[in-house]
């Protein structure tokens, strides 16, 4: 169906952000990063318990023994991994960093007239200590000098690891993590012991990759309604110069030439409907903020960028529409400002949140012009199954559909032809239809829910239409769809 739209006034807009927020995307303990650095960190520190306890060593020569043996390793790729392990291991625990480290380490060496080497060939020579010098920078070296000489390798490896542990304090704090965790190795929460440690190392990076989650979660929805990438909407973020260059030449402009045109800071456009097509409509332009916590000075900035990337989109492309896609905690917070200014520009023509892509983001593409074959599959299930019928009311919105739509949906396998020669939804896309045609029932349905309403019969809410609207819930007749847009948080249960 064609989503239908009310006005609403800000307070109505800021009361259904609040009832339809998702406030995180997950615990930074879930992650993939997490997970791998804690098996590291854990299969680490029982390797030294173990050897300390074995050979009757110290922690500091126990570990030192450790990444000496990593040396031994023939494969330079396996020799590589294991040793930036030991040492991001090493950081962990000592709480240093390899941003201070890589410019302390040099001037150690250099005060310390260390010879340091470099292969060339199959022999090691002499050259001049580096004025910075990354842990990983420090790996290859290592590694590439113990092919000709690994007592060099040797000695190399051993002064970076006696000056991370030059603090005696390090030393005790290494011994007694490693103590600690041998003693609750069998422990089923193990790994609750240096779980703050790993958190706090790996934050900033789950962070950076986490942001990328809410458009991976916006692509995914894309993707199951018909929408192909590229063509539809782009896989990484794009400048509205990008896109003007590609329209006119198809070659892409590089970041640097992008930066230069563009006179200054701006951010970059997360989505674009549609992306490397010629399109007749409203061409919309998404930016993606998601803030779980207070992360201000962030925030602020995306604002200030953000105005100016749409400054220049809009020099380019007249009719843009600009839409934001903002959610999480943080603007039900501290944040609140940032998100008002966002979402009520004066040139901010709709926002959407996680919950609320099938209705919001559906309903803009369907006002600019842009149908998705989910659209016009579940026009063709509601009844329009005339192709003619079809093509002029999809039409309807400005943008002209023709019979070559039609054809291409057919290859797509999202229609067919009966024997009438009238159009039906295709076998294969029956499941996907039905959830959100029921979606769209729910809308068509819906309005906005009094305080009264009889508690005896169940109702849903949805977000699109302010806070509290919804509908008389048909689970007992579509149980299966309903479930699964109760599960996907697309609609909710009043209560």
């Amino acid at each position: 169906m064609l989503l239908p739209r009310i006005e609403l006034t800000h307070q109505d807009i800021l009361a259904e952000f609040d009832q339809w927020v998702t406030p995180t995307l997950g615990d930074i303990r879930d992650t993939e990063r997490f997970q791998a650095e804690a098996s590291r960190l854990a299969s680490l520190l029982s390797k030294i318990a173990n050897r300390a306890t074995t050979l009757n060593l110290d922690i500091a020569s126990a570990f030192k023994a450790e990444v000496s043996s990593i040396l031994s390793i023939t494969d330079p790729l396996e020799c590589s991994r294991l040793l930036n392990d030991a040492i991001s291991a090493l950081f962990l625990v000592t709480a240093k960093s390899d941003n201070a480290i890589k410019c302390q380490f040099p001037i150690h060496l250099k005060g310390s007239r260390f010879i340091y080497p470099v292969a060339r060939a199959d022999k090691v020579e002499e050259t001049e200590v580096p004025k910075v010098l990354k842990a990983t920078d420090l790996v290859t070296r290592i590694v590439a000098v113990k092919s000709a000489d690994i007592t060099r390798a040797r000695i190399l490896l051993d002064a970076y690891v006696d000056f991370l542990l030059s603090d005696p304090r390090d030393v005790y704090q290494l011994a007694a993590l490693a103590t600690a965790h041998a003693a609750t190795s069998d422990h089923p929460g193990a790994t609750s012991l240096i779980a703050p440690l790993i958190a706090f190392q790996v934050r900033g990076s789950v962070a950076a990759s986490g942001g990328h989650e809410p458009e991976r979660i916006v692509r995914q929805a894309l993707a199951e309604w018909g929408l192909v990438s590229n063509d539809y909407f782009n896989l990484s973020d794009a400048t509205a110069v990008q896109l003007n260059n590609w329209l006119a030449t198809n070659e892409p402009l590089s970041g640097r030439s992008l930066m230069a045109s563009t006179g200054g800071k701006t951010r970059a456009f997360d989505f674009i409907f549609p992306y490397q097509l010629e399109f007749p409509g409203h061409r919309i332009f998404v930016q993606s903020q998601f803030y779980a916590g207070d992360a201000g000075s962030v925030s602020h900035k995306n604002v200030d960028q953000a105005i100016n990337a749409r400054r220049h989109a809009q020099a380019l492309f007249t009719d843009a529409w600009f839409v934001e896609y903002v959610d999480g905690a943080g603007y039900c917070g501290s944040l609140r400002r940032d998100l008002m200014h966002l979402i009520f520009a004066s040139d901010t023509y709709d926002f959407y949140q996680i919950r609320s892509i099938p209705i919001r983001l559906r309903r803009v593409m369907q006002e600019s012009g842009l149908f998705s074959p989910l659209d016009i599959a579940l026009l063709v299930s509601s009844g329009l199954t005339a192709p003619g019928k079809l093509l002029s009311t999809i039409s309807s919105a400005g943008v002209s559909y023709t019979e070559s739509t039609i054809s291409r949906l057919i290859s797509l396998g999202w229609l067919d032809y009966d024997e009438g020669d009238m159009l039906q939804v295709a076998d294969g896309r029956l499941d996907v239809v039905a959830i959100y045609s029921l979606l769209d029932r729910y809308v068509a349905a819906g309005s906005e829910l009094p305080l009264t309403i009889d508690r005896t019969e169940p109702y849903v809410i949805f977000p699109g239409f302010g806070a509290d609207y919804g509908a008389k819930s048909l689970q007992a007749d579509y149980p299966v769809e309903h479930a699964i847009l109760l599960a996907r948080g697309y609609i909710a249960e009043a209560h």
